[in-house]
Formats: C-alpha cells, sequence, structure tokens
C-alpha cells in the first residue's frame, strides 16, 4: 500500500537527485577538472573529503566528460577509466586479485565479464576465474589499460585499502604497484576516498612531491559564505515540502539541522528522506522537527563521523570552526519562528535544550 502522498514522492526525488546544486561540489569540481589536465604521467590526484560528500559522483561526472559518448569508441579508446575498491576477499578483507578482477568487470573485459543469466553457468564462469593466478590477472589489466589508451585512471573507495590483508605492509605494497602501473602506462592517478584515504597515501615516500590533495569540504560556520551558501540550500530543500504550522521552511530549524550533519550535504539529504519517511509512516501531512528528531543519527554514529572529519581536518591544516564545537550530547530544539521576521544574518535560530529523556 502506498502511504506517500504525492508531493512527498516528488520531494523525496527531488533531494535524492540535489547533489550537484550545491556549491561546494560545483567549485571542487572546476578544481579537479582544472588540476587534472595540468598532471603529467606518474603524477596524483587525490580528491578527499568527508563521507557522503559526493565525491564519487564527481568522479563519474569525470569518467562521463572525458569519455566518448559512442560505444563504439568508447571499447577502442577510453580516456578515463574507474575502479572501485571493494572489500570482497576473506572475512571482508581487501585483496589485490579480487582488486583486479573487479577492475577487469567494471571496464567489461570480455574474458572476465560473465553476461549468463543461468545461475548455474554463471558459478561455474567465476569459480574458473578464482583459479586464475594474481599475476595473470594484473598483466591483463595492464594490457587492457594499454588498449584503451587510458590517460586517466581513477581509484574510487581508496580508503578501502586500509582493510588489506596484511595490514599497512600490504596497502603500501599495493600502493606502490598502482604507482608503478601508472609509472609504466603513462597514467595521471586519481584518488578519490573519505578522509581516511589520507592515512594510505602517505604510507608511500614515492607520493611525496608527486600527489596534489583536493579537499571537497563540508560547509563551516568559520566562513561566511559556507553560512550564505548553506542557508540557500535548506531554501532549495524546502521547496515542494509542507511544513508545520509556525515553519516556512528548513532555514527555521537552521542551526539545529547543521549541527547534526556538520555542514555534509549528504547527510542532510539522507536525514532530511528519513524524516519525510517518518512522516508518511504516521500518516502526518506536514513536516514537523519532531519527525527530524526521531530520525537523528544516533549518538554513537554521529561521534564517529565526527572523529573522522576531525582527523581528516587537522590532517589538512585546516583552520577556524573546530568540530567540537559541535559536540554536544544534549539534543537540541530549535524554537520555531513562525511569522517573525528573518534576521538578516544566517544562523542565528535561537535554540533551547530538551531535558534528558525527552527525545521522541
Amino acid at each position: 500500500m502506498d502511504i506517500m502522498e504525492p508531493w512527498v514522492v516528488l520531494a523525496v526525488e527531488r533531494i535524492a537527485k540535489s547533489l550537484v546544486q550545491h556549491h561546494n561540489f560545483e567549485m571542487t569540481r572546476r578544481r579537479l577538472f582544472a588540476d587534472a589536465q595540468t598532471r603529467v604521467a606518474s603524477e596524483c590526484l587525490s580528491l578527499c573529503g568527508p563521507s557522503r560528500n559526493g565525491k564519487t559522483l564527481l568522479a563519474e561526472f569525470i569518467e562521463l566528460a572525458l569519455n566518448p559518448k559512442c560505444r563504439d569508441d568508447w571499447m577502442v579508446s577510453r580516456p578515463v577509466v574507474r575502479f572501485t575498491c571493494r572489500n570482497r576477499g576473506h572475512q571482508g578483507a581487501f585483496t589485490s586479485k579480487s582488486f583486479y578482477q573487479d577492475a577487469l568487470r567494471e571496464i567489461g573485459h570480455p574474458m572476465y565479464t560473465s553476461a549468463d543469466t543461468d545461475l548455474v553457468r554463471n558459478h561455474d564462469f567465476n569459480r574458473r576465474m578464482d583459479r586464475v593466478s594474481n599475476t595473470t590477472v594484473a598483466k591483463v589489466l595492464e594490457d587492457t589499460l594499454e588498449f584503451l589508451d587510458a590517460k586517466f585512471l581513477i581509484i574510487d573507495e581508496t580508503h578501502h585499502l586500509k582493510y588489506m590483508l596484511g595490514g599497512e605492509k600490504s596497502a603500501l605494497q599495493m600502493m606502490e604497484s598502482i604507482k608503478t602501473l601508472a609509472a609504466h602506462r603513462k597514467l595521471v592517478l586519481i584518488f578519490v576516498g573519505a578522509y581516511p584515504m589520507l592515512d594510505i597515501l602517505k604510507l608511500s615516500t614515492h607520493m611525496l612531491g608527486r600527489n596534489h590533495t583536493i579537499d571537497m569540504p563540508r560547509y563551516r560556520l568559520s566562513e561566511p559564505a559556507d553560512a550564505e551558501h548553506f542557508e540557500s540550500l535548506l531554501a532549495w530543500y524546502s521547496e515542494g515540502i509542507k511544513f508545520e504550522k509556525g515553519v516556512t521552511s528548513l532555514r527555521d530549524w537552521n542551526w539545529a539541522i547543521y549541527r547534526e550533519t556538520f555542514g555534509v550535504i549528504g547527510l542532510l539529504s539522507s536525514w532530511l528522506r528519513s524524516a519525510l519517511a517518518e512522516m508518511s509512516a504516521r500518516g502526518d501531512s506536514a513536516l514537523a522537527w519532531d519527525h527530524l528528531d526521531f530520525t537523528r543519527d544516533p549518538h554513537e554514529d554521529r561521534a564517529n563521523i565526527m572523529n573522522e572529519i576531525l582527523v581528516g581536518e587537522q590532517y589538512l591544516g585546516v583552520t577556524g570552526e573546530s568540530i567540537h564545537d559541535l559536540d554536544d550530547p544534549d539534543p537540541v530544539e530549535p524554537s520555531l519562528r513562525g511569522s517573525k521576521k528573518r534576521r538578516t544574518k544566517p544562523f542565528q535560530t535561537n535554540v533551547k535544550r530538551r531535558k534528558a529523556g525527552e527525545r521522541s
């Protein structure tokens, strides 16, 4: 049974596809495109930032923008090749062999891709692939990159290398292998991942002087322009949403929303969709703060997200607003301004704290 009203369905669809609307995404896209054009063979770029901030979508944009649109040309020449790191080894570990095999499947190599819909034959195919040696599959991948005349190699979700069997030593060996491949095939490497990726990159001394890091940052209230852009985003997200009486838009809850999302747009998008789902499940017809409050991330999850951002920003030497400024174990409920005149400066909403145990 469909319990969502038509306006909710439209609002959720709009929110889910809204990542390209935000300023930091567009600015980072321009930086990455420009920097990629200035790199020479065997040099590296690393695109990092908080989780859920749109880095993978940005990598996909580069792939689509620089590769030919014609399918025939695609199979003959592919300037940009993108691989995604996955933990597909024993007990969820990352292995070089599974990485190479996944890469060949993503490319569409005919010998490593099964289009068979029969589950039994597909199972037999995968068993045969498992018997192929690591050395063989690595050489096939290198030859395939030469065949495609690749110029850029994007390694997405690079932070997954931290889960390699053998720990840091194996992660370093994998990094050196990728770096050697890029040098031999005259590729520009682009590593994409969350902030923990930086700990992997620093293992390789060969990266020093060859890697340029681009940060895709969260919105930070210590930057006046960021505060203005985040306020505009809240207004954009509010379009098409029906709010409870006395609330005009998400801007009425700006500080409380910022505090829970740390200025990370992906977290805002996910949270808002969850709140609309909760609203629909209750049979309510308008979004209220209680729906958002009920669907907030658990405190432990929020602490882990905050720690990842803190470590990454410290590594990059980001100054200004401290993530600790947002670390408050007590839930925050915004004061609803209703028909009051809006202040000219953003993020000035008065807030009051709930007592312990008052969260829904």
